[in-house]
């Protein structure tokens, strides 16, 4: 779900707040390699402490406890975060999303704009890919 837009917008907040850090799901070796050369390549300096890639699948209560941590929650743009997004909101998280052009790209903004922002929110074309 990384598109190149997203990255960059990633690694521009990892770039302006320096002590953050960029929560990711389990990947395989190479797609860590390649993620942490791309943010290093935009400028992300220490990128392999800043980059934290989960070793497996969270179980619920794990990814609750995990993401009432964050500071903003950034959703990806082809495939929305569905209940990610919802647990954000609900959670108090702000979200940022890009609305695409399929049902399955627009659930996060229908979410924000349902008033479910609960954490707040921002929709934008910045994102999209």
């Amino acid at each position: 779900k990384m598109s190149p837009p997203l990255l960059a917008a990633a690694s521009r907040l990892l770039t302006a707040f320096p002590s953050s850090v960029l929560w990711l799901p389990p990947s395989p070796p190479r797609t860590r390699t390649r993620l942490l050369r791309e943010l290093g390549s935009r400028g992300v300096e220490g990128a392999e402490g800043r980059a934290v890639f989960a070793s497996a699948p969270f179980e619920w209560e794990a990814h609750a406890s995990i993401q009432s941590l964050a500071d903003l929650a950034l959703d990806p743009h082809w495939f929305n975060g569905h209940s990610s997004a919802a647990d954000a909101i609900a959670g108090g998280v702000p979200l940022v999303t890009a609305p695409g052009r399929g049902a399955y790209a627009r659930v996060a903004s229908s979410l924000l704009l349902s008033g479910g922002s609960g954490g707040g929110g921002a929709l934008g074309e910045g994102c999209q890919g």
